[in-house]
């Protein structure tokens, strides 16, 4: 995904973007063995030479999103995501910008979620990118 977005976009070298992996809860990243949005976030900042930031924390669980629209979705995750304490404690400091990865974006529910998450504490430039639109 990476390779391809660089080899499509005449400005790949000036993006230094630390990537924000959309977080799992716990028990849900200990049950699957894995966070699909931290191996992609992995794989790109690898690609483009930058550095995963765990910037977000899902302190609570959730059912599964894919049975509702937009609005349903909306209240769902509405105040999923904080600000990783250790970083709200010492601040965000350093990157020129924060570029939120997940894997899927259906209705956006989800991105403007975390969105808003690292508003409280980030000021600067924030960009996503996802693997799959599930609207196409």
């Amino acid at each position: 995904m990476a390779r391809e977005w660089m080899a499509s976009n005449n400005k790949a070298g000036r993006f230094k973007w630390t990537v924000v992996p959309i977080p799992l809860h716990r028990r849900k990243q200990r049950k699957r063995g894995f966070n699909q949005s931290e191996m992609l976030a992995k794989g790109w900042a690898e690609v483009n030479e930058v550095s995963v930031l765990q910037a977000l924390i899902r302190p609570r669980s959730g059912r599964s999103l894919t049975q509702l629209n937009r609005g349903q979705r909306l209240r769902r995750t509405e105040g999923l995501y904080q600000v990783n304490p250790l970083l709200k404690a010492q601040g965000v400091h350093g990157p020129s910008g924060l570029l939120i990865m997940d894997d899927v974006v259906t209705t956006g529910a989800t991105l403007e979620a975390a969105y808003h998450a690292l508003r409280t504490a980030w000021s600067g430039p924030l960009g996503f990118v996802t693997l799959l639109d599930a609207a196409r």
